[in-house]
């Protein structure tokens, strides 16, 4: 099963979400959910220094890349697409409605009753704030998955 993060710009709450999520699924041996982000406004940056001090600090292994925008190819290939806050999941709702069905595309809030606020621009601290609410709702997040994909991927 693909699922696909969706932040603003892909440098810092989608990608921190892919490679922390990946690192979750690897300690426990599953290879059956395939992580990826992506940003509504990704325009080849890389990712913030303060995201991969946190990921580093988190021993969260990770890879330099460029922010990658969403694309409808994206949201094609995907079994799932979660954005980081309800406004960006309207968004892609809105723009997609007319040519995908849109059913596959969820927020945090959505599934956690919570949404990851945005650091970009601030400081090393509001980074790893951004990571500890990640942490926080990877069991969550990780239930959500598991029962989507039962129901909606192996049929």
């Amino acid at each position: 099963m693909k699922v696909i993060f969706v932040c603003e710009g892909n440098t810092c709450r989608s990608p921190m979400l892919e490679f922390a999520l990946k690192r979750h699924l690897n300690s426990l041996g599953a290879s059956d959910i395939d992580a990826e982000s992506r940003g509504l406004h990704a325009d080849n940056n890389p990712l913030s220094p303060y995201c991969e001090t946190v990921l580093s600090a988190h021993a969260i292994p990770y890879n330099e890349r460029l922010a990658i925008a969403f694309s409808a190819q994206d949201l094609s290939n995907a079994d799932v697409v979660i954005a980081v806050t309800a406004r960006i999941a309207d968004v892609l709702r809105e723009k997609y409605a007319n040519d995908f069905n849109t059913d596959k595309i969820y927020s945090l809030y959505d599934i956690a009753n919570c949404e990851v606020a945005d650091p970009y621009g601030k400081g090393l601290e509001e980074y790893e704030k951004t990571y500890k609410s990640i942490n926080g709702i990877l069991p969550e997040l990780l239930n959500f998955l598991i029962a989507y994909k039962d129901e909606f991927c192996n049929k």
